[in-house]
């Protein structure tokens, strides 16, 4: 299976994506994401929806890790000034030199200036035709193969990671009811 992970700043659109693809359907968020999720696409793929706050972002270290290709997600609306940033960070949480998409989310549809190299899609219609040339362009690492056992350790943070975040957790305003 081709593992693909989603990247991008809060609100680009990454679960949204994740959602269409997975459930033909987007579902209205409240809340940002702030756990990584997974799930199955086309029997080929393993999507990584993750969180995007730096303070959550520690958690999808190890889906970054893992991952033979990456979409990087942006509002169209805001720009994309954050996609190097984190065309960066994957590339060096990875450690590889894996595939990006660069995907505009469009929410809205008013004029954009288009960027080159972009894929400018709005996340909540039918995304399926639009990522289908970057989706077959992958190809699986044979190299990798781990035991379910040791790929779960992988996924789950290490005590460090958790014990150097106690201090700064805050709890969303969501999630305190």
């Amino acid at each position: 299976m081709i593992r693909i992970v989603l990247v991008g700043d809060t609100l680009s659109g990454k679960s949204t994506l994740f959602d269409s693809l997975l459930y033909n359907q987007s579902f209205e968020s409240f809340c940002t994401t702030i756990s990584p999720t997974f799930g199955i696409y086309l029997d080929k793929y393993i999507l990584y929806d993750t969180p995007s706050d730096r303070r959550w972002r520690t958690f999808a270290n190890p889906y970054i890790k893992v991952a033979d290709a990456a979409i990087v997600l942006f509002d169209a609306e805001e720009g994309g000034e954050g996609v190097e940033e984190w065309k960066n960070y994957v590339k060096d949480t990875n450690g590889k030199n894996i595939p990006m998409l660069v995907v505009a989310n469009v929410k809205n549809k008013f004029k954009h200036e288009k960027q080159p190299n972009v894929l400018y899609i709005n996340c909540k219609e039918d995304v399926h035709d639009k990522l289908q040339p970057f989706l077959t362009s992958l190809q699986s690492d044979p190299k990798i193969s781990i035991g379910l056992v040791d790929y779960l350790l992988l996924l789950l943070p290490s005590v460090e990671d958790v014990s150097d975040r106690m201090g700064q957790l805050q709890i969303p305003g969501c999630l305190q009811q």
